[in-house]
Formats: C-alpha cells, structure tokens, sequence
C-alpha cells in the first residue's frame, strides 16, 4: 500500500484509499511495494497524485492539507511527529539494507523491519528525544538519538557496517595407516625380513599421511560450503609421526608333517602408524 506524509482529517477511508492504490499502481506498476517517500523529493508528485486519486474515490482530508519535507515543519494540528529511518551500507554509503530490526524508545515505542530501499518509517510519535537502535543479522547492533518535533518529519540516517567477523580456529587431524606382508620360508623368501618390514613401515606411513590429507581437505571443504561468504588460508602447525601397533614378526612353523623334506615356516609382519596434524585456519569474508 502506497504511504504519503498528508494528513488525513479522520481514520483513513480504507475503500478509498484501495481504489486509489489501484489507480496509482495501474499508472506506475514499478512503484508497487514500495513507499513513497516523502525524504525523496522526485516523490512529490507521486503524493499529489495519489492523494488526489484518494479524494475522488471518496476519501476525506484536513482542510490545508501539507506536504512536509525533510526538517519543515507543517500548519499547527494535533501532535503527529514522523521519523524516516535510513539504514545504509557502511562500505558502500549509497546501499540501503532490507529486511533490518529496526526500533526507536522514548515518549512513544516502535519497531519496524527495514524495506526493500533499507527504510522504516515511524508515524504519530510523541515530541521529545528518542534513541534509534537498529540490529543486524550479524549480531552488531547501532543506537542514535534523535530529536523530534510534533508535526515535523524528521530523517535519521543509520550507517552500519555489514563486514562480517574474522574466523579463527585450529583442528587435530589425525590419519592412521596400516600394512603388512606374509613371508613363507624358504618360498618367497627373497630377501631379508629386515627387508620386508622396511617396505611395510613405508607403506603404511605413507597411507597416514594419505589419510590425513584427505582429512585436511575435507574440513576445508566443509567450511568453504558453512561459510561460502569467507576466504580460508591453511597453516601447518606441527605434524607427529608415531607407530601404534604391531612391527613386530610373527613366525609360525606350519610344516605338514615329519615326510615332507622341505619344513613350511610362516613369518608375518603388519604394522600401524598414525599422524597427527594439528592445524590452524582462518576466514576473512570475500
């Protein structure tokens, strides 16, 4: 519904002011939605022309009728100070932001949520100071005081900062990796025990570190889609390598019987190493 800062002599005709809506709409579709700002004076006629489709559709008015701007005040009548709040972007100064908590305190109490063009308007308030506090989603919060005047409209413009804060954190990873090898005597026997277990240690090393890795990337991944608003950067702290289990030989003679000429001898080796990675990153918004 079209807003305008011209006082009525009465409770708003709501037949009339539907048809005058109607009317207004038809002749500016791309005014539908928003208000018609009396701060904006390429409005003015926007208030005239709707005002005028409101008497004719049977709407009544206050005989000397005004059309206030920014700090004027209007012809004397029952105390009705207005206030325009303005809640525009700190790092752009221009952006007005929607879908704002915002509130005033003092002779009268009110709470709007900012429109599309970063406004709340405030009607029929007490003279007297006020304070402005307006909330963002990010949690930062803003107060100001304003003075304001019976039939005067009054704009305070807000400006806020909607940087979003740094995120610090650090994370232990941890990545295991576990191998080994079966050694039959004297069939696969091919070099010394020693031998085996030292490809065993390696690869099972290097499957820790594989897992730690694909650990790593995942949590960057799981904060680059919780916040898709930050950069992240990744710092190595420290990284430890232990081994957890087994890199001992195990030997088992598993000989048929006392006719077989060649004796069967078992021998197996597995071992488990584990890295811990403790990690450090960090979120600064794009």
């Amino acid at each position: 519904m079209a807003r305008i800062a011209i006082g009525l002599n009465q409770k708003k005709n709501q037949q009339a002011a539907q048809e005058a809506n109607e009317e207004f709409y038809k002749h500016h579709p791309d005014m539908k939605g928003r208000r018609i700002d009396p701060c904006n004076p390429d409005h003015l006629k926007y208030q005239k022309e709707w005002m005028d489709a409101y008497i004719k559709n049977g709407g009544a008015y206050r005989v000397g009728r005004y059309t206030a701007q920014c700090g004027e005040v209007a012809q004397a009548c029952p105390c009705d100070g207005r206030l325009t709040v303005s809640v525009v972007d700190g790092t752009q100064r221009t952006n007005g932001v929607p879908g704002v908590d915002v509130a005033v305190y003092g002779p009268s109490d009110g709470r709007q949520i900012s429109d599309s063009n970063g406004e709340a308007a405030f009607c029929s308030l007490a003279a007297g100071v006020y304070f402005v506090e307006v909330t963002l989603q990010n949690g930062r919060s803003y107060a100001s005081a304003v003075q304001i005047a019976c039939n005067q409209l009054t704009c305070k413009t807000i400006v806020v900062d909607l940087s979003l804060p740094p995120i610090d954190g650090e994370k232990r990873i941890t990545g295991r990796g576990a191998d080994s090898v079966v050694v039959q005597e004297p069939k696969t026997l091919f070099k010394s025990l020693a031998a085996y277990a030292a490809e065993v240690d390696e690869r099972a090393k290097k499957l820790a570190a594989k897992d730690a890795t694909a650990q790593i990337d995942k949590l960057k991944s799981e904060l680059k889609s919780q916040y898709p608003q930050y950069n992240f950067e990744f710092v190595e702290l420290s990284r430890t390598l232990s081994k957890v289990d087994g890199g001992n030989w195990e030997t088992e003679d598993v000989t048929p019987d006392v006719d077989t000429p060649i004796p069967v001898i078992i021998n197996t080796y597995g071992v488990t190493y584990e890295i811990v990675v403790q990690v450090k990153f960090k979120g600064t918004q794009k």
